[in-house]
C-alpha cells in the first residue's frame, strides 16, 4: 500500500464518521500530512481514557512499517511519538521521539528504553491497557448511543 492509498482509506473512514479529526495535537494518535486522527473520537474530556486504539490504524493491506513511514504515531499516555523526524510541537509539549525501527510497534528492544518506559511498553502492560481502553471505549460508546436516543 502506498501513502496516498492509505490516506484515502483514512479519509473514507473520517467521511463515514468512523474516525474523528482534531486540531489539538495532544488528542491525536496519528498524524499524516495535515490530518490528526483524534484518539478520543471527538469526545475529549480531561482525564478521560482514549477510545480509539492505535491498532485500528492497521488495515488488512497495510503494515506498521508503512504506517510509521507515512506519518507519525502519537502515544499520549506515554508522551512519546514515533517518527523519523523531530516534531517541534510535540517536543515542546514534553513528548519524546522514538525511532521508526525501535519502538513499541516495530523492533522493540528493551535495553534502549528507561525502566519506566520498559514497564509501560511491556507486553503484559500493553495488553492490559488495550483491554482497559477497549472496555472503557465500549462503555462510552454505549453512553453516547443512549444520549442520542434521548
Amino acid at each position: 500500500m502506498n501513502k496516498e492509498e492509505y490516506k484515502k482509506e483514512l479519509l473514507d473512514l473520517i467521511s463515514d464518521e468512523e474516525y474523528a479529526v482534531t486540531d489539538n495535537i495532544e488528542q491525536a494518535i496519528y498524524i499524516i500530512d495535515d490530518i490528526k486522527i483524534d484518539g478520543w473520537d471527538g469526545y475529549y474530556e480531561p482525564n478521560a481514557p482514549r477510545v480509539l486504539d492505535h491498532h485500528t490504524l492497521l488495515f488488512d493491506n497495510s503494515s506498521w512499517e508503512e504506517i510509521l513511514t507515512f506519518g507519525t504515531v502519537v502515544v499520549p499516555e506515554s508522551k512519546t511519538y514515533i517518527s523519523d523526524t523531530n516534531n517541534i510541537e510535540l517536543s515542546n509539549l514534553g513528548y519524546s521521539r522514538l525511532s521508526l525501527n525501535n519502538n513499541h510497534l516495530v523492533g522493540f528492544r528493551e535495553e534502549n528504553f528507561s525502566n519506566k518506559e520498559q514497564n509501560f511498553f511491556s507486553l503484559e502492560n500493553v495488553k492490559q491497557l488495550d483491554k482497559e481502553l477497549s472496555i472503557k471505549g465500549k462503555e462510552q460508546n454505549i453512553n453516547r448511543s443512549n444520549d442520542k436516543e434521548r
